[in-house]
């Protein structure tokens, strides 16, 4: 089998951010897909999507624990013990001979990190071309991080406004003063040094500027935080609060396949073990455009 996983790098499944806020269903098989239902008026999510109709490329963690049920393909959780433990697609074709020493092993465990092209049918990733490792597979570029400072940048740039409160326990103070403001929407740190304040070591608090959203009244909040807060800030506008978001999230635990959800700035991500289009259209009708943003981990190939 000759490997044409190189043309499908930008396929790849798109990572959520750490700073957001992420659910991670670990342990559970993904439901097998089947013929998808619609969502109806009642806003229910679909039971199932169907499988894709050619082959589709997965990167994750193959583990074969040397039972009878042969190696599976896990695109979701993966429990941090030795050896570790996670549970994901069956695979069938797979020879632990054509992958040469890219595994680890302990007792009668195998597992390493793959790139696996094949065709699905809902139950069974079958391979139809050679796994690439982790560790040579070229992926596509991340996606941009959202977690920007979207303020623009002051005249003569961002700088320390305060000596005396840009320390460590001051940058906790102002998240915990963030969190009481009305239509907070969230919170996090840009590591951008700052011009005009004093050289440091890497990681000072007063070399970063400290991003906080909310849907009301952005004036009266900055009003607030500085005075907490005598670093680099911006406070922007958001569409969402924190509290909306997470309600979105809850609603996208039914999924089907569902590996992982979270939010981050003004959108809930779900990843789940493949969608084709089903879910995205269910979640864009329930909740609007652009407010969730469905990733498959099986991506089609070509």
């Amino acid at each position: 089998m000759k490997s044409a996983l190189a043309v499908t790098a930008a396929l790849i499944l798109l990572a959520l951010t750490s700073c957001g806020t992420e659910r991670e269903v670990a342990g559970e098989q993904p439901t097998p897909a089947a013929p998808s239902s619609s969502a109806g008026s009642s806003g229910q999510a679909p039971d199932a999507v169907p499988p894709p109709a050619g082959e589709v490329l997965g990167v994750g963690t193959v583990m074969d624990t040397g039972k009878p049920t042969g190696p599976e393909l896990c695109l979701g959780a993966i429990a941090e013990s030795y050896p570790p433990q996670c549970s994901g697609v069956p695979l069938a074709g797979w020879d632990w001979a054509t992958v040469g020493k890219t595994f680890e092993s302990s007792g009668d465990t195998r597992w390493g990190g793959y790139a696996v092209q094949g065709t699905y049918d809902g139950t069974t990733l079958t391979l139809t071309q050679e796994p690439v490792s982790s560790a040579l597979y070229d992926p596509a570029a991340p996606a941009q991080d959202p977690y920007l400072t979207s303020c623009p940048e002051p005249e003569g740039g961002w700088a320390v406004v305060d000596d005396a409160t840009v320390g460590y326990e001051d940058q906790d103070a102002v998240f915990a003063a963030a969190v009481q403001l009305p239509g907070y929407a969230g919170s996090f740190v840009d590591q951008t040094t700052l011009a005009g304040s004093a050289q440091s070591s890497e990681g000072d608090a007063s070399q970063t500027i400290v991003n906080v959203l909310v849907t009301e009244d952005v004036a009266g909040a900055e009003r607030t935080l500085r005075e907490v807060w005598g670093g680099a800030l911006c406070v922007a506008q958001a569409r969402h609060t924190e509290q909306e978001l997470l309600a979105v999230q809850e609603g996208l635990r039914d999924l089907p396949g569902l590996l992982s959800s979270g939010t981050e700035l003004d959108r809930v991500t779900a990843n789940v073990l493949w969608d084709d289009g089903t879910l995205q259209d269910w979640a864009a009708a329930t909740y609007g455009a652009d407010l969730v943003l469905v990733n498959s981990a099986l991506q089609r190939v070509g």
